[in-house]
Formats: C-alpha cells, sequence, structure tokens
C-alpha cells in the first residue's frame, strides 16, 4: 500500500502547509534528504494550535496532540516539496524543542505523539532518531517547534 493511501485509511488529514516566510524555506532538499524547518502545531498552517508553557498554561495532554500536529504539519512541508509521500523512504531524524515549566519532566511522552504517527504511517521506516530539548522560551509563545528530516527516492 502506498504511503498516501494509508494515511487516507488512518483517517489523517494533513494540514495545509505553512508558507515559505522572509529567508527561510520551510523544507530544503539536499540530494536525498529532505530537512524541515521547525514547525509550531496548527490545523491551518496559519493558526498556532498551542500557544503558552507546557506544564503551566498547556496540560501534557494538548502537548501532545500539538506534537502530532507538528508532525502532520512537517509531513505536509515535505509533500508539498516533493510532491508525494510515497517518495519517502525513511524518516531519519527528529529534533524537538519544548517550551516548559521548570518541574516539567514529560518531554517523553509529549513526543512519542509525533515519532508513533509517523510509525502510525511509515511503519518500521518510521523509526528514528529524536533529540528533545525543553526550554524556558520561546518565539511567539509557541509550546513547541519540531524538525524532521527524511530520506526520500
Amino acid at each position: 500500500m502506498s504511503i498516501e493511501a494509508k494515511i487516507q485509511e488512518l483517517g489523517i488529514k494533513l494540514p495545509e502547509p505553512w508558507p515559505d516566510f522572509r529567508s527561510v524555506k520551510m523544507a530544503r532538499q539536499v540530494g536525498n534528504i529532505v530537512f524541515t524547518s521547525a514547525h509550531a502545531p496548527s490545523l491551518d498552517g496559519k493558526v498556532p494550535f498551542c500557544l503558552g508553557v507546557i506544564g503551566q498554561d498547556v496540560d501534557s495532554e494538548q502537548a501532545q496532540k500539538a506534537a502530532r500536529l507538528c508532525a502532520l504539519s512537517a509531513l505536509a512541508s515535505i509533500k508539498k516539496l516533493v510532491g508525494s509521500l510515497d517518495r519517502v523512504k525513511r524518516v531519519l531524524r527528529v529534533c524537538a524543542f519544548l517550551q516548559v515549566a521548570p518541574d516539567f519532566r514529560d518531554q517523553g511522552p509529549v513526543m512519542n505523539s509525533f515519532s508513533d504517527v509517523l510509525v502510525e504511517i511509515f511503519g518500521e521506516e518510521g523509526k528514528h532518531t529524536r533529540t528533545t530539548v525543553g526550554t524556558p522560551t520561546m518565539i511567539g509563545n509557541q509550546a513547541m517547534e519540531i524538525e524532521l528530516w527524511v530520506e526520500v527516492e
């Protein structure tokens, strides 16, 4: 089954991709690797879904939903760049920055939402390396921004 068909079968809807802005591209291909800029959660590629500090303004459940939206948003940017997610051979790397309260320690479960949707879609090839960093502040008070790297055919 193709990846595009699998996404439909799973009932997953990709959001509109974030537009490139100023000197920043949302996805860039070098050889057979596609790198995304850090994606913030959004349902429509325009309006932020989740603002605030995780563990203070944003609860863990909302942060998990936001992380999943970041994954779908990054995939939308990749699809816009390469034409079809059927071209993705495997997911390589995820790098996450989460705006968290000083005593918040559940970054792993939040990021598992991001990782799990990639495995839902790509199966074994969706497994990847991951770095998660908690930070006290983020641009625009975003709860998170997450990068995704994939290999394409």
